[in-house]
């Protein structure tokens, strides 16, 4: 599943118009200093009505960035979802999502989250894809989801950076969690059934070996890394989609929110609760920061815990 050049195409003009306002700044700082030096008139061209709007700028600018690197990475929020499903009758679920850690060498949240989780007593506990960003990071990614307790069990899906990027390494081993990959689980609680089905990120566009064994009359949850692919499950028995990738956008803008999403689907599906079509989709922030050449920032997409309550609603006939 090939990322377009058009998805990048916005964090690309976001990235010119910095460094132009940036690039002014400098040229202009650098043009007094040598009209200082040489001793020709250096009036107006810091202080002009144009400048002073670059400076105010820069000013600002500085300071969401720095924000966005020693703060909002850390500023974890737990989001309480609350659902209900005719599915169940006599019991209800709790479900805790992760996503996105990208685990590097630097220890960001990772230490926090059994702490946070495990008081919880989830029923069940799933990742939704992209573990580490560099192999330093996966003792860490590991020791942090083996931490992790659920009274049911523990599941996860691969994402890009799984499926692409050092694909020789174990990500899920000595974890305690179970990878599904075109898998279909039926679990039990209080005697009802329920079912909890995942597609690997490259199996997305072969997605036939799990969508046949899905049953209509249990309450189905399905783990995918982007939300693209529920475009394909419209008329599919999935109650819920969980799934992450887009980081919120990772660094959102004011009235706007993510600069990009990285996703087939755009801004349709950026971040939080929505609904396509009977399916419920929930597309979570993510924990940790892309890797590579980004920066390791975040900027209005603080980095995220989902809890999911699901509670029955009206009683089968």
């Amino acid at each position: 599943m090939q990322e377009p050049l058009s998805l990048i195409l916005p964090v690309l003009i976001f990235t010119l118009l910095l460094a132009t306002i940036y690039g002014i700044e400098l040229i202009q700082c650098l043009r007094y200093l040598w009209y200082k030096r040489t001793r020709q008139t250096t009036r107006g061209m810091l202080t002009s009505r144009g400048m002073i709007i670059i400076h105010v700028l820069c000013l600002i600018g500085l300071g969401c960035i720095g924000y966005g690197y020693f703060i909002e990475p850390y500023r974890l929020e737990v989001v309480t979802v609350r659902l209900e499903t005719d599915k169940l009758v006599n019991t209800s679920l709790r479900i805790v999502q992760i996503s996105d850690l990208h685990c590097e060498k630097k220890v960001r949240l990772e230490p926090r989250l059994a702490g946070i989780i495990n008081p919880l007593n989830p029923d069940l506990v799933v990742f939704t894809g992209d573990a580490i960003n560099s192999p330093e990071g996966l003792d860490l990614f590991r020791k942090t989801l083996a931490g992790l307790n659920a009274s049911i069990g523990k599941f996860a899906v691969t994402g890009n950076w799984d499926t692409k990027w050092m694909t020789d390494l174990d990500r899920f081993a000595d974890t305690g969690f179970e990878v599904l990959d075109q898998d279909v689980r039926f679990l039990e609680k209080d005697g009802e059934t329920f079912c909890v089905a995942g597609l690997g990120y490259m199996h997305g566009p072969h997605s036939g070996p799990v969508i046949t064994k899905l049953k209509p009359d249990f309450f189905t949850l399905f783990l995918f890394h982007t939300p693209d692919f529920i475009v394909w499950l419209k008329d599919q028995p999935i109650d819920l989609y969980l799934c992450g990738h887009t980081h919120g956008g990772q660094v959102a803008l004011p009235y706007w929110g993510a600069i990009t999403t990285m996703s087939m689907t755009g801004k349709s599906f950026e971040r939080g609760l929505n609904h396509y079509g009977h399916i419920t989709i929930y597309t979570n922030r993510g924990l940790g920061l892309d890797g590579g050449w980004l920066p390791r920032v975040r900027f209005l997409a603080r980095p995220e815990i989902t809890v999911f309550e699901i509670i029955p609603g009206k009683v089968k006939e």
